[in-house]
């Protein structure tokens, strides 16, 4: 057999954790990184179609203003942007929906939101086993809502959170609730401030990484560790050694992967569950054309069950696929595609609406849920503290959140600890 492939980092997965990782040690001149990917595209859950005349986005869509490195990166790239338009629940417009609810003003309920956010992430950020801190950030996000006496910021989460795929509210822990809706996410969708590249983000995505060295079509077999390096079996017999490793898959796949499970890579595995999402692509007559989304909250209030349209975002009109395009949002369940098309069809025309074809369908793994009892017992730190330890670190959307936004910054924040770890030969 002939002798391994040589790099100074493996980052196994080359979605936006695994790209931005590689942009953020390029932006400090460390180059020395090689990306390995199974698919045959980069970009993960970013997955833009292209149909001529528009761009339909399958994953990833719009950005807050808390994605500044990213837009950032999309200008250097003179890439054009597109801003969202009218945004509504149930026929009424954000604002009113949320309003609708009873308490303080909304302005109110947002600051004592964002203080009461700051002050449980700060202690968080302080002492990671706060026991204190680490019951409310185990509370589930409408438990710490209703607690807190905050009614109009919870109907902004069922749209913010829920409508987006990120957990019903009534089993999702306020801490990961918090990662996604922050000051940016709610300016951004209060001043309807929303904006996705023209161009497509897997464009984005591709035009980032074009000096990099990205694996695509490989896949891993084992992982083995060693005190001195790892070395990844492929599929095809090939074999890559790399003296650290960087995990951006889920992981418990990447659990899986090595031949070694540390107990904290198996603790933290356990402790997250994946949910789904599926998009569709569809062509439909008689539907909306005056906004640019539609959430409906029979889909995502707690207690609601899968496989209901729980969201639309129209994308135009195309002459080549005969009418208006939408792209839909359904949390899944254990339905399979054939029945979340039933589903579909069905809510179409409880709307007045005719599906006339599916273009595409998407059935995201998505959102690792992190037990609400494991982060009471500590999983959060223990997710700090596994950082490095068998050459191994650890990014994507398990260690920060689902949104790319998150998942930046979280890579910023690791850049430095692991660039000191691969200088110094750890």
């Amino acid at each position: 057999m002939s002798l391994p492939d040589r790099t100074s980092l493996a980052i196994v997965g080359a979605g936006p954790g695994g790209l931005t990782l590689a942009q953020y040690l390029r932006l400090t001149g460390y180059s020395q990184v090689t990306l390995i990917e199974q698919a045959d595209r980069l970009g993960g859950k970013s997955d833009s179609m292209d149909l001529g005349d528009l761009i339909a986005e399958m994953g990833t869509c719009y950005a807050t203003g808390a994605y500044k490195d990213v837009l950032k990166w999309m200008r250097r790239q003179r890439k054009p942007f597109r801003l969202l338009r009218r945004t509504t629940v149930d026929g009424a417009g954000m604002r009113d929906y949320v309003n609708e609810a009873p308490g303080a003003s909304l302005p109110q309920q947002v600051m004592i939101y964002l203080a009461r956010r700051q002050n449980l992430l700060g202690r968080l950020k302080k002492n990671p086993d706060d026991p204190r801190a680490l019951a409310e950030a185990a509370m589930s996000a409408e438990d710490w809502l209703t607690e807190q006496k905050l009614p109009k910021v919870m109907r902004m989460m069922y749209r913010a959170v829920t409508a987006l795929g990120y957990g019903y509210l009534n089993e999702v822990s306020i801490y990961q609730a918090m990662m996604w809706v922050d000051h940016h996410a709610i300016i951004s969708g209060a001043t309807g401030k929303l904006i996705m590249p023209s161009q497509g983000w897997s464009n984005f995505w591709e035009v980032l990484a074009e000096d990099f060295d990205v694996r695509l079509s490989h896949q891993i077999t084992k992982i083995e560790r060693s005190p001195k390096e790892a070395l990844l079996h492929f599929a095809d017999g090939q074999q890559l050694a790399a003296s650290a490793l960087a995990c951006t898959i889920p992981l418990d796949d990447w659990a899986r992967l090595v031949t070694d499970p540390t107990a904290d890579e198996r603790a933290v595995a356990d402790a997250v569950t994946w949910k789904g999402y599926a998009t569709s692509l569809i062509v439909v007559e008689n539907w909306f054309t005056e906004e640019d989304i539609r959430s409906f909250s029979k889909a995502f209030l707690p207690g609601s069950y899968p496989g209901q349209l729980i969201s639309a975002r129209y994308e135009g009109h195309s002459p080549d696929f005969g009418g208006h395009l939408y792209v839909t949002g359904q949390i899944p369940g254990d339905y399979t595609v054939p029945e979340l098309r039933v589903f579909l069809e069905r809510d179409l025309a409880d709307l007045g609406a005719r599906l006339v074809n599916v273009v595409n369908v998407k059935n995201w793994r998505y959102f690792p849920h992190l037990n609400l009892k494991a982060i009471e017992g500590g999983l959060l730190g223990r997710m700090q503290a596994m950082q490095g330890q068998a050459r191994s670190w650890y990014s994507g959307a398990s260690f920060s959140h689902e949104s790319v936004a998150n998942i930046s910054r979280f890579n910023k924040a690791l850049t430095p600890k692991l660039l000191s770890s691969l200088k110094q030969g750890a």
